[in-house]
């Protein structure tokens, strides 16, 4: 393994979201296992290109070039067989953003917009915003994994107030990867209702097996917007890079038109640059990322099982691990209230719904060190808790 993602990388005192918010938001110093960012350098290819950038000291406008385009393109096709054009591509500066102009470009006031919780919070946070109404079919949860209960996601998309499924895949805070047959089935249903689907893919690189784009598979007509990034991907959150991609060229002018007349912004020069080199440089680096981040989470996971009634759902993408301590009988704030005292930050399930009463959701991309730290003191407050 040619990089080192066990080097200790300060964060403190760098205006960090993770580190240095973490005392504000859990009322003193932690270990922050909760906000969906790693602590590791992005690909060495990335570095050089800001560096130049800088090193260049010129910071006037700035457009993102045809060959940013083709990366994304040529990411795409290696790493699921998906051949898109250069024109389906939108850029916006993140995947909440483009989440707004998207059910902005497809539904209008007072229609619904259906999820299937538990599920990435904004979710339920930005179709309100913009005068959505959100309707629920939850997943089933069955040994130790998500299930979609279809029969009550077939009556909320028969609703005709139903215009648009926000859809979340691979699936954030789990970690699940929907199968073939399960993402056929939502293109089948959603094109039957003539329901819109959006679909959020920023964690689709993190998969340890396979991930499929659900527009990859969409042989029935139906609409779907991706969304994307090399956020996650790359540890890039901070520079502001995302974008959409619509196969359906008067969609696409709609959405381009609702960003224009919100004044969202265009990608900033350092953003752009980075999109570019990450995709262009950066696939070495994330097949040695998911064997760390793997090790992590066996590590965690061993440690973890070792607890009476606790269980750790299997992951198939990214680093959130995600824990059913509902056996416990422990109420959320005691349990947060403990690991606050043993310093470790983590993010309560109920955050992604009601559905995830009863689970937490812990971030293992960082150090091995911090892992075994971090998840020792999670142990420690289970075990006070449980004695």
């Amino acid at each position: 393994m040619t990089t080192n993602f066990n080097e200790v990388n300060r964060r403190q005192q760098t205006n960090c979201l993770k580190w240095d918010n973490a005392p504000t938001v859990f009322g003193k110093a932690v270990l922050p296992m909760w906000i969906a960012d790693m602590d590791f350098h992005p690909p060495a290819g990335v570095t050089l290109a800001l560096q130049k950038v800088v090193n260049h000291n010129i910071y006037g406008y700035n457009f993102v070039p045809d060959v940013a385009n083709t990366a994304i393109c040529n990411w795409l096709h290696r790493k699921y067989n998906w051949q898109i054009e250069p024109e389906m591509i939108i850029y916006n500066h993140n995947v909440v953003a483009s989440i707004s102009v998207a059910l902005e470009a497809l539904t209008q006031p007072g229609e619904n917009v259906l999820m299937c919780p538990p599920v990435y919070n904004p979710f339920f946070e930005v179709p309100p915003r913009i005068g959505r109404n959100v309707v629920f079919a939850p997943l089933h949860y069955q040994d130790h994994r998500y299930y979609f209960d279809f029969d009550t996601f077939e009556q909320r998309l028969a609703d005709p107030l139903t215009t648009a499924f926000l859809f979340c895949s691979p699936h954030n805070p789990s970690g699940r990867v929907w199968s073939q047959a399960e993402l056929s089935q939502i293109i089948m249903l959603c094109a039957q209702y003539n329901v819109a689907i959006i679909s959020d893919e920023i964690h689709s690189d993190l998969a340890f097996e396979s991930h499929v784009p659900i527009a990859a598979l969409n042989t029935t007509q139906a609409t779907i917007v991706t969304l994307m990034a090399p956020s996650k991907t790359f540890n890039l959150a901070g520079l502001q890079a995302a974008y959409l991609i619509s196969d359906n060229a008067q969609l696409r002018e709609r959405i381009v038109a609702i960003r224009a007349e919100r004044a969202y912004p265009d990608l900033n020069i350092f953003g752009a640059t980075a999109l570019q080199a990450a995709y262009e440089t950066g696939g070495d680096w994330l097949t040695e990322l998911l064997v760390q981040l793997k090790k992590n989470i066996d590590t965690a996971h061993k440690q973890l099982s070792q607890l009476p009634l606790i269980e750790v759902t299997p992951i198939d993408a990214s680093y959130l691990l995600w824990i059913d301590y509902r056996q416990t009988g422990i109420s959320e704030n005691t349990l947060m209230s403990e690991l606050i005292e043993q310093g470790v930050g983590i993010t309560l399930g109920s955050v992604y719904g009601e559905e995830g009463r009863g689970f937490i959701r812990i971030n293992v991309a960082t150090t091995e060190t911090l892992v075994n730290e971090g998840i020792n003191r999670i142990v420690a407050a289970f075990t006070n808790l449980m004695t």
